[in-house]
């Protein structure tokens, strides 16, 4: 699974369930200097899973850019070929539009989850 986080809008509380993550999943966790200060308990939690982990940080800021980063890489990851599912990771109910563009192309079963928290 390919886990995207929303930091901005979730904060340290959207990486709860960080220890269900494995070998063979992503995560990457998109911030700001808005939001830049992590758990350091959840970043040796993610380091244990052995999962693939990278972050990108917002280069300007504006209205709803983390957003747009999100909605990039989502395209970005379907439009290279991958199949994994992904979960977007926030509380901001605009990511049903992104959902909802990917359903029409995706199989039921890889259908794009949104919640509030990695759990």
């Amino acid at each position: 699974m390919y886990l995207l986080v929303d930091f901005e809008n979730v904060r340290s509380g959207g990486l709860r369930g960080v220890d269900y993550l494995e070998e063979g999943d992503y995560l990457t966790i998109f911030f700001s200097d808005a939001a830049c200060k992590c758990e350091n308990r959840y970043l040796e939690e993610i380091e244990r899973s052995g999962c693939d982990f990278d972050t990108c940080k917002l280069q300007r800021v504006g209205k709803n850019g983390l957003d747009f980063y999100i909605a990039t890489r989502v395209g970005e990851f379907y439009g290279t070929g991958h199949k994994d599912r992904i979960a977007i990771i926030s509380k901001d109910k605009g990511y049903k539009a992104v959902r909802d563009y990917w359903d029409a192309w995706l199989p039921a079963n890889h259908r794009i989850i949104i919640s509030p928290s990695v759990e």
